[in-house]
């Protein structure tokens, strides 16, 4: 992931460098800006809690970290499934929780 990320800024600063375009440099910044938010998402993949300082986010005693998405509408249950699997799972786990910054479409209202 570190490379992708990697590439994806490169890629990045490729278009911005060859853009004589406000408007490009502007969606630039933005991306750029979206990218850096990955990034930080990434780095929190596999973080014990109380870990820290480099390499905190690297595989643990030789197992790697896995990432579970648990996703659905409201009511669906799942604060229910993520109860579950925290109470039940012997591996250490850590919660992260998101939510969109981006308006709701107008379709939703």
């Amino acid at each position: 992931m570190d490379f992708l990320i990697q590439e994806l800024v490169r890629e990045t600063n490729t278009i911005g460098s060859k853009a004589n375009d406000a408007g490009i440099a502007g969606q630039v910044v933005e991306i750029k800006t979206c990218i850096e938010r990955l990034r930080e998402m990434v780095q929190n993949i596999g973080v014990s809690p109380g870990a820290s300082g480099v390499g905190a986010n690297q595989s643990n005693g030789g197992m790697m970290a896995k990432l579970i998405v648990i996703s659905g509408p409201s009511g669906a249950g799942k604060s229910t499934v993520v109860r579950e699997i925290l109470s039940t799972c012997r591996q250490p786990i850590c919660l992260s929780v998101s939510a969109t910054t981006r308006p709701s479409p107008p379709w939703r209202n």
